[in-house]
């Protein structure tokens, strides 16, 4: 599934865009570890932010707050809310970048930060839970208009005078940060 979303963003998406794949992030939270990953990160310029978590399973199920992963043979296992999963990656990211590169709190974050569910061989056949606005999950119907989807989610998770902020300059720091070089010599 990833792989399919990979070539829908790398062919569709303006050159000026960049998308981190597969961040991983460890930090100290409080006394302890907590990790934290990212199936993939866009970042457009006078936009900002926009993680994408990625669920390879032909579809899900929720019920009564439960969400189940369906197989093509309909059978359906337990799974974490792909929602949940991505909201918690984003804010811990978002925090940890305005800790470190702007000395601000996440909610001054120069842009706009959002995130979304993508089920690129999923078919949504019925209504998604109330709690889940519906242009934040993407299907396979959705791939070959990916960049269209991605630019609303970015508008409803802020305003164009929010997105001005992620400057390209802002951008190019924000890309470095997950770039995660370093040398141990």
């Amino acid at each position: 599934g990833e792989r399919e979303v990979y070539r829908a963003l790398r062919d569709q998406l303006p050159n000026r865009w960049v998308v981190r794949y597969h961040y991983p992030a460890c930090w100290l939270q409080g006394i302890c570890l907590k990790e934290c990953e990212a199936d993939f990160v866009v970042l457009a310029p006078d936009k900002g932010l926009m993680f994408l978590e990625v669920k390879s399973s032909r579809g899900y199920d929720s019920e009564n707050g439960l969400w189940y992963r369906v197989s093509v043979d309909g059978r359906r296992e337990q799974t974490r809310n792909p929602f949940d999963q991505v909201g918690g990656t984003k804010h811990r990211v978002v925090e940890r970048i305005c800790q470190k590169l702007f000395g601000t709190r996440k909610e001054d974050f120069p842009g706009i930060f959002g995130h979304a569910v993508v089920y690129p061989r999923g078919k949504i056949c019925g209504r998604l839970p109330g709690s889940i606005d519906p242009a934040l999950m993407m299907a396979y119907q959705d791939m070959s208009n990916i960049h269209d989807r991605i630019e609303r989610a970015y508008g409803l998770w802020g305003t164009e005078q929010r997105g001005r902020q992620f400057t390209p300059e802002i951008m190019g720091q924000v890309a470095q940060f997950l770039t995660d070089e370093c040398q141990i010599g």
